[in-house]
């Protein structure tokens, strides 16, 4: 006998939905790194080039804050990965 779901008509939907959640997200998690890497580096070679105390304590601030929001997108696409793998070993029938 089979059993309900072995033959579910839904499945290769599913897969297909995971498939391109997953690839959506790891493009969303590589355009994020690549616009962190280059609003730092621009940033550092603003401050080094900046002569005035004045425009060096401004970019200090905005560096402090860019590294406060990599860490915070960071720390978010680490714990939804969790998530999505963690549901994905769970399958609820």
């Amino acid at each position: 006998m089979e059993e309900a779901g072995d033959n579910d008509p839904l499945e290769g939907f599913t897969n297909t939905t995971k498939d391109i959640g997953k690839s959506s997200f790891n493009l969303i998690q590589t355009i994020g790194r690549v616009i962190i890497a280059l609003v730092i580096s621009v940033l550092g070679l603003k401050w080094m080039m900046s002569k005035s105390g004045q425009d060096i304590k401004d970019k200090k601030d905005w560096a402090v804050n860019i590294v406060i929001g990599s860490i915070i997108f960071f720390g978010v696409n680490y714990i939804i990965t969790i998530l999505f793998d963690v549901s994905t070993k769970f399958n609820v029938s």
